[in-house]
């Protein structure tokens, strides 16, 4: 299983499950390259988080693969908190 999430300057945000990495990445590159723009980026959860991409922010994307029967996720109502032997990673 791989958990996916940016970073956006001093924010991590996790990404859906089901997100498209590779072209998530393509709209933010392409985004840059025009001189910027909004898009929003698919988080884990209820929350829905929009963006200004511009030449000038740093966005950095992590994965991390992970057995899905070694990680524990719980939510409370402002964290995500997935719980691994390995880390504990805590995502807005």
């Amino acid at each position: 299983m791989n958990l996916h999430s940016v970073s956006i300057g001093t924010l991590t945000f996790a990404l859906s499950p089901g997100v498209r990495l590779a072209k998530l990445q393509r709209r933010v590159t392409k985004l840059a390259k025009r001189g910027g723009g909004v898009i929003e980026i698919p988080t884990r959860g209820p929350d829905t988080i929009s963006m200004l991409v511009s030449p000038g922010v740093s966005v950095l994307f992590h994965t991390r693969h992970v057995s899905a029967e070694d990680i524990s996720v719980a939510r409370t109502d402002d964290t995500l908190s997935v719980h691994h032997e390995d880390f504990h990673l805590d995502f807005l």
